[in-house]
Parts: structure tokens; C-alpha cells; sequence
């Protein structure tokens, strides 16, 4: 009777939410709150604490649309529910778990607010204050997210940007959080996002979990090709070599795959010899990874004829033009005059067959 009930409490949360979004999509604000405020009331009455979140949250910025004023009210409302909950279980977990991601949750409505006052440099400080705040809070007990189930959570998937698998993190709030921060961060930095990023792979290590430490440590790797000044910033090459040997070194765990795809994304085309080498040993090592089209296109893509050509000089100096090509036989190069609007010389070139650029 419970497992009957609980399915026939998610079809009528979903049937509202499909009007939510209908409503959203005809942009009609008003009429979408209402429909929210049906689910938020029936998820209160049930002690759902999913369904309630991600109604009260979606309701806010449904309000900010049709006055950005109501967004700060909104805000301490749920601060104030939040500190009750606070104080109400502080030893439980399962109430941790709901705290973090309300910070969460939170910590991103605050930046959007600070987003949204470009005018006034008060309340945007403030916000950008507040936001920094409640992303630290939201990440304060990592065994309690780790030990929470992300299908208790799952009406909330989306809101937090998670809507890809979390088999590989042992589907734990933590990774659903973790990810959630860094990406509403972004704009601290890349030497905060990669610390947090070692961190976490150190933490899903300890626990047993290679798979959820390696992609923690791809985060990590590509944290650093992205750094600001004062971080520990990687070259390109440097990255792609320490990519390879993870890769290689974790040929026995499905995560391993992904950083074939980091790899496979960051090697240019005219490189083609040894991307082609590592899209064939990918698929060699990883034939029926959901990666595994990835690789075939890539390859594909590496057999086909290509071209590059890049125009050297102009104006008052002698026109070069220089032409990479890959699998091609001949080609016709045609140069335009666009003040003259005509085509001022086509040139054929005869290219000797070859298999790399």
C-alpha cells in the first residue's frame, strides 16, 4: 500500500510539473506559480522534502521574473526555514543532507540576485557575500552526502544540474553537490574549483570508490589547464601527457573511459596520427561504453579528406596561402575580391597522397 501511494504521489507531482513548464514555455508567470504553489502546499502536507524544495525554489525566480524586487523577500523566507531545520536535528544525517543542499540551492539564488542588481553595487556585494556563504555550508559534512542517496532526492536532479548519471559516485548526494557548487562558482576561479576537485578525488579514494576518485581527478587536471595567475597552471601538452597515463592506468575501471573522451576533445585534428592512435585504443579498451560512439565518430571523422588553409599576408604584401591537408588528393583554391566583388584566380594544386597532415 505505501509503494502504491508513493507512485501515485509522483504522477501527481509530475503532472503538475508538466503544467508548470507548459505555462513556462507559453510565458505565463503568473499561471505557473499558481500550478507551483499546488505542489509546494500538497509536498509540505506529505513531508516531501524534494518535491517542496524544488517548488519553492522555482516559485522564487517565477516571482523575479514579474518583479525582481520579490527575490530578497523570497530569499530570507527560506534563510529563516532553513535555520529552523538547523536547529531542529543537528546530529541527524538525513536533515545534514537537507541543510547542504539548501545552502546549495541558496548560495546560487543569492549570486543570481547579485547578477540582477548590476545597479545597485550594495545589494550585488552583499549577495555575492551571502552566496560565498552558504556555498561553504553547503559542503560542511561530506559523510553525510556521501552516505545519502540521490534517488531520495531525485525530483531535485535537475534544479541542481545533475541530470547525467551518478552510478560511478555510488549515486551519492555528494557528487550531485560538489558539482553543483563548482559550477555556480565558476567565476571565483580555477585554483579554488581545482582544490576542491584533489580534495574530493582524495575523499571517493579513501572510500574504495576508483571510479568516483578519477573523475574527481579529471575535474582536477582540467581545473589546471584553465587557471588564473597565481595557480598551478598546465600546458596543454603537459596535460594531455598526464591524461594519457591516467588512462592507461585505469584501463580495469569504467571512469577510464571518460578521460579517453578528455583526450580525444583537447588532441587538434591535424594532429591526426595520434589522435586517430588513441581513438582505436580507446575503442579497443572500451568497445561497449556508452563512450564508445564518441570514438567511432572520432575516428571517422580522422579518415575522412580534410583541408586546412590559412592566408599569409595581404594588402600591400604578397598573398601566401599554407594548406595542411589529410587524405586528400588535389584541390582548388579560389581567391575573392571583395572590393572588386570577383574572383580574381582560382589555383588547382596537385597534392601528393599521404596519412598524416
Amino acid at each position: 500500500i505505501l509503494v502504491c501511494t508513493m507512485n501515485a504521489d509522483a504522477q501527481n507531482y509530475e503532472k503538475l510539473w508538466e503544467n508548470v513548464e507548459e505555462l513556462k514555455a507559453k510565458d505565463l508567470p503568473r499561471s505557473a506559480i499558481g500550478e507551483v504553489e499546488k505542489i509546494w502546499k500538497m509536498a509540505e502536507r506529505k513531508g516531501d522534502f524534494a518535491w517542496a524544495t524544488k517548488a519553492k525554489f522555482e516559485r522564487m525566480m517565477l516571482r523575479a521574473e514579474i518583479s525582481t524586487d520579490s527575490m530578497s523577500a523570497d530569499l530570507e523566507s527560506i534563510s529563516k526555514e532553513l535555520s529552523g531545520l538547523e536547529k531542529k536535528n543537528k546530529k541527524d544525517k538525513h536533515s545534514k543532507t537537507q541543510v547542504q543542499i539548501l545552502h546549495a540551492l541558496l548560495g546560487d539564488a543569492y549570486r543570481r540576485l547579485g547578477d540582477m542588481s548590476m545597479s545597485n553595487k550594495d545589494l550585488r556585494e552583499e549577495s555575492k557575500r551571502i552566496s560565498k556563504e552558504h556555498f561553504a555550508l553547503a559542503l560542511t559534512d561530506w559523510d553525510a552526502l556521501a552516505e545519502a542517496s540521490a534517488a531520495d532526492y531525485s525530483p531535485l536532479m535537475k534544479t541542481l544540474g545533475r541530470e547525467s548519471d551518478t552510478r560511478m559516485y555510488g549515486n551519492d548526494m555528494l557528487n550531485v553537490i560538489a558539482s553543483y557548487v563548482i559550477k555556480a562558482q565558476y567565476s571565483i576561479g580555477e585554483k579554488e574549483n581545482y582544490e576542491l576537485y584533489e580534495s574530493l578525488s582524495k575523499y571517493y579514494a579513501s572510500r574504495g570508490n576508483r571510479n568516483g576518485a578519477l573523475l574527481m581527478k579529471i575535474g582536477a587536471m582540467t581545473s589546471r589547464l584553465y587557471q588564473y595567475e597565481g595557480g598551478v597552471k598546465i600546458s596543454q601538452y603537459a596535460y594531455r601527457d598526464s591524461m594519457l597515463v591516467m588512462a592507461r592506468q585505469n584501463k580495469d575501471i569504467e571512469a577510464g573511459a571518460d578521460v579517453y573522451v578528455k583526450l580525444l576533445n583537447i588532441i587538434p585534428d591535424q594532429e591526426r596520427r595520434e589522435k586517430l592512435s588513441i581513438a582505436e585504443e580507446a575503442l579497443r579498451t572500451y568497445p561497449n561504453s556508452p563512450h564508445s560512439e564518441h570514438y567511432k565518430l572520432v575516428k571517422a571523422r580522422l579518415n575522412q579528406g580534410r583541408v586546412w588553409a590559412n592566408v599569409i599576408g595581404g594588402a600591400y604584401n604578397p598573398v601566401k596561402v599554407k594548406v595542411e591537408y589529410s587524405h586528400v588528393k588535389n584541390c582548388r583554391i579560389s581567391f575573392y575580391n571583395h572590393a572588386t566583388k570577383r574572383m580574381e584566380a582560382v589555383k588547382y594544386l596537385s597534392i601528393k597522397p599521404c596519412d598524416e597532415t
